[in-house]
């Protein structure tokens, strides 16, 4: 018997445990692909906390791959993220994007980076 997704936001939750995988891989222009995928699909559910995630995702497979775009996308993560109440979910949503950010060597990344590392830590 084959899996078939419930409905679109089953199938983007899919797209994005996908993402995550093929980014732990190594594999980013298909993390991307699955990333961008969720993102959409959540923007067009208005399913706020799933495109908040996938939008991490998304931000940190441009970093990872050195795009340019990664900056931006960061940027619009952690507007999104801070949206968010919950220390924990936000401390744990924004490691990644942190370490991400932390690696790469110019100003406006690790002025994001610390921008993301106060937002994992502090109280809404």
């Amino acid at each position: 018997m084959k899996w078939a997704p419930a409905d679109e936001f089953e199938c983007a939750s899919a797209a994005l445990e996908t993402a995550r995988i093929q980014l732990s891989l190594g594999q980013l222009d298909a993390a991307e692909y699955s990333a961008a995928s969720a993102v959409r699909t959540y923007r067009e559910g208005y399913y706020r906390r799933g495109q908040i995630v996938a939008g991490l995702v998304l931000a940190e497979v441009h970093l990872r791959a050195g795009e340019p775009q990664g900056l931006p996308l960061a940027q619009e993560a952690l507007t999104q993220v801070s949206t968010l109440h919950s220390l924990a979910v936000r401390r744990d949503l924004v490691a990644p994007l942190a370490t991400a950010l932390a690696a790469r060597p110019d100003t406006e990344a690790q002025e994001l980076a610390r921008q993301a590392r106060g937002l994992a830590t502090t109280q809404t």
